[in-house]
């Protein structure tokens, strides 16, 4: 079965965010928190087409998931790129093979 179109480019422009992070204190809108956070994540968001669902991956091995930003700092610490996504609270983007990132949802 066919797939597709499917993009494999780079999903941010770091320095169109860099802009838009500058211009936000001068902007009047009231969700300004709220897009600086989002402007964050996107910043540091790996580019990476595919993602991980850290809490489908615990509800498989029948643990309570962490936070995700000890799962993901784990990862890093463990020597591994890892970083949020813009688009899921519960998504994770990292080159880390799943056993390891199991591992780390784990406890192990």
């Amino acid at each position: 079965m066919p797939v597709g179109p499917l993009w494999t480019g780079r999903i941010n422009d770091d320095g169109t965010l860099a802009a838009m992070q500058e211009a936000l204190p001068r902007a009047t809108v009231g969700t300004g928190p709220r897009i600086a956070r989002l402007l964050a994540t996107c910043r540091q968001e790996l580019d990476t087409s595919s993602h991980y669902d850290y809490h489908v991956i615990a509800k498989s091995l029948r643990v309570s998931p962490g936070g995700i930003g000890t799962v993901v700092d784990r990862l890093v610490a463990l020597g591994y790129r890892a970083s949020r996504a813009h688009y899921s609270g519960t998504a994770i983007k990292t080159d880390a093979p799943l056993p390891v990132l199991e591992s780390v949802i784990s406890g192990g």
